[in-house]
């Protein structure tokens, strides 16, 4: 795995597109039966198929959030097969403003982004700040 791989610009560009509100450039790369992977025990985790799921999922996160939510790509590795990122993220929610970092990691297939996981590094904040 390297930062220079293909892969790896690619999720930089759709981290970019994210953070621009560009959801149709998401869209396009995502699988149609993307799943998202979300841990925690607050309203956001769980498991999440498919293209509408996921949406709907990032919907509720900017609600929740007061559309406040941001992330940015700190460091991306990536392969022909997976990519992992390490990110800096935060949101402001019931007047409280957090911040945190983890780690997500891609699987391609057939050039889209068939299945994504997110780990928190303490996600005892995220499920308070979520929760």
């Amino acid at each position: 795995m390297d930062n220079a791989h293909p892969n790896a610009q690619y999720i930089q560009q759709v981290y970019a597109a994210f953070g621009r509100g560009d959801m149709a450039a998401v869209d396009a790369a995502y699988a149609d039966d993307i799943t998202q992977h979300f841990p925690g025990r607050g309203p956001l985790a769980g498991d999440f198929a498919g293209k509408g799921a996921v949406f709907e999922w990032y919907g509720r996160v900017f609600a929740l959030s007061n559309q406040t939510f941001w992330i940015k790509p700190q460091t991306v590795v990536a392969d022909d097969e997976h990519a992992i990122v390490s990110y800096q993220a935060g949101a402001e929610r019931n007047g409280q403003r957090r911040e945190w970092a983890g780690v997500e990691v891609y699987t391609f297939r057939e050039g889209k982004i068939a299945d994504l996981w997110t780990i928190a590094l303490d996600q005892y904040v995220l499920n308070e700040f979520w929760g």
